[in-house]
């Protein structure tokens, strides 16, 4: 069984976006929009790197 990387980015945004509507102050509630903003980044660039990969996989393939 493989790891389920889409699965752990969207649970730590959704994570930290509850967080941030449970926070009862507005620093609190900044750091945790704060925080599924850099997940959120770190999901878009692990996308990104997964499409280079199959790109290039499937250019390697085309050569073989």
């Amino acid at each position: 069984m493989s790891f389920d990387w889409e699965e752990f980015f969207k649970k730590q945004i959704e994570e930290c976006r509850e967080l941030g509507k449970q926070a009862v102050n507005t620093e609190d509630r900044a750091f945790w929009q704060q925080a599924a903003g850099r997940w959120e980044e770190q999901h878009r660039r692990a996308q990104q790197a997964q499409q280079r990969n199959r790109q290039h996989a499937h250019r390697r393939k085309a050569l073989s």
